[in-house]
């Protein structure tokens, strides 16, 4: 068995869409999204992490909490959840995500 096969199994190539980028794990403690009017951003585990508007709207939900939770300019939302979390801009948004303050 090639080396080829075995990672192309183990790892299938999977398109993201043009509206879908995926947020599996942030590059340091802080990072700024800049999302156009209707763009989903994907977090694969957000527990620990806190995100901020700093202009525009934004629509967050996660998997398995009952409650969506909507963001306007100068409010935050502090993730304690591992599950997977999305966030779609009602129109263009400018967010920080960092590590919560403990």
């Amino acid at each position: 068995m090639s080396t080829a096969f075995t990672f192309s199994r183990l790892f299938p190539y999977r398109p993201a869409w043009p509206w879908q980028r995926e947020g599996v794990a942030w590059p340091g403690s802080t990072d700024t999204l800049d999302l156009s009017k209707s763009a989903i951003h994907r977090i694969a585990r957000p527990a620990g992490y806190r995100i901020e508007c700093i202009a525009g709207s934004a629509w967050v939900t996660q998997d398995g909490h009952a409650r969506d939770i909507m963001l306007e300019a100068g409010e935050g939302y502090t993730c304690v959840r591992p599950e997977r979390l999305l966030v779609q801009a009602l129109e263009a948004v400018v967010l920080r995500v960092a590590l919560a303050a403990v």
